[in-house]
């Protein structure tokens, strides 16, 4: 604000990056489509839905009212699925893992919970690496959920009521 005189331009600079990470995000799950089916027409025709079409994957990205959460949930699935075809859990798939874990811990502030059960249904579904799939869970789940409570009990402070109802509150509303 003190170098604009005004908020307007880091909101423009902020939503043009959460746009492009999301169409992004979108350009890989149609090839990422494409791959599972075996058919590159039917990640073209996704590709082609998207560019005809495009408030409909805003809309899908909307429901939850949050581009970040939605577009995690969007890999999650996708993650999900590699794991039930059986894919090896290596390191880059790992730390695949844990960058979803996190991204719902910080998109959401029920991420913690919908993370623990994506974790169980993970480890639930995959054949290999289970001590390190759980090691990785637990080791993202503390990196998010501990510097904030952290820092709440440094300066003797308890959550806000606010910020937990806000989401259900806002939910209802609708």
């Amino acid at each position: 604000e003190k170098l604009f005189g005004t908020r307007e331009p880091v909101l423009f600079v902020l939503a043009l990056i959460q746009m492009i990470l999301f169409a992004g995000i979108l350009a890989w799950s149609a090839r990422k489509i494409a791959q599972i089916t075996g058919s590159r027409s039917a990640g073209h025709a996704i590709s082609l839905y998207f560019a005809f079409f495009p408030m409909i994957g805003n809309y899908a990205g909307a429901a939850v009212r949050d581009t970040g959460y939605g577009a995690v949930l969007l890999l999650w699935t996708f993650f999900l699925y590699d794991a039930v075809q059986g894919s090896r859990m290596t390191v880059r798939r790992l730390a695949v893992f844990s960058g979803l874990i996190l991204g719902l811990c910080f998109f959401r502030m029920n991420g913690p919970a919908e993370a623990a059960v994506l974790v169980c249904l993970t480890a639930a579904v995959s054949p290999s690496r289970r001590a390190a799939l759980w090691a990785a869970a637990v080791l993202s789940l503390l990196l998010a959920v501990l510097p904030g409570m952290a820092v709440l009990r440094a300066n003797q402070m308890e959550p806000l009521f606010q910020e937990a109802a806000a989401v259900p509150l806002q939910q209802t509303a609708r």
